[in-house]
């Protein structure tokens, strides 16, 4: 008879989407899936709607914001 260890549930991971207005007025939605590295999202988010590499600190440090603030609510 095989006895193994029980499987561990699978943790669901949560989609993460907030609207924000850029510098130029354009209002958009940056988006992301928890466990996502905020470097990479940022770079993405900048790269899809052509924001600048010098606001990239800015988006890092809301998506890192997002992240602590879901985290603990969750809690």
């Amino acid at each position: 008879m095989f006895r193994g260890q029980p499987l561990e549930e699978a943790k669901e991971l949560r989609n993460f989407a907030f609207p924000v207005v850029v510098g130029d007025g354009r209002r958009l939605t940056i988006e992301w899936r928890e466990g996502d590295e905020p470097v990479q999202v940022a770079w993405n988010f900048a790269a899809q709607h052509g924001i600048s590499d010098e606001e990239l600190p800015t988006i890092i440090a809301f998506v890192e914001h997002a992240n602590k603030v879901t985290a603990d609510v969750s809690a």
